[in-house]
């Protein structure tokens, strides 16, 4: 590859990830490592023993679907933690069901 075109795809590379992180910083509390972007949603997205979103975690969800929806490149890797209320298997269980809650479609 021709050094000119591996500059222009870097250039179009890093605006891209300054126009991601400017959306998402729009909508949640970012953090940019250099490697990658970090996107907080550090809000309490569910009720105790609840897996029905909030409304306010529903309506900020919709706001990243529509930022990752624009970006069909984009990368991301997801976690999410829970409390320690309840056994493992009910914990697991409750996990699975949140995490479908969460699903872009």
């Amino acid at each position: 590859m021709q050094p000119r075109r591996r500059r222009r795809q870097r250039r179009r590379r890093r605006n891209f990830e300054l126009s991601s992180w400017r959306n998402f910083n729009a909508v949640l509390q970012t953090r940019d490592t250099g490697a990658c972007l970090i996107v907080n949603m550090s809000d309490v997205l569910f009720d105790t023993a609840k897996y029905s979103l909030r409304p306010l975690a529903r309506e900020k969800l919709a706001k990243v679907a529509g930022i990752v929806s624009g970006h069909p490149g984009l990368r991301l890797d997801v976690e999410g933690h829970t409390d320690s209320v309840g056994g493992d298997e009910y914990n697991q269980q409750l996990s699975e069901q949140r995490g479908g809650q969460c699903v872009i479609t």
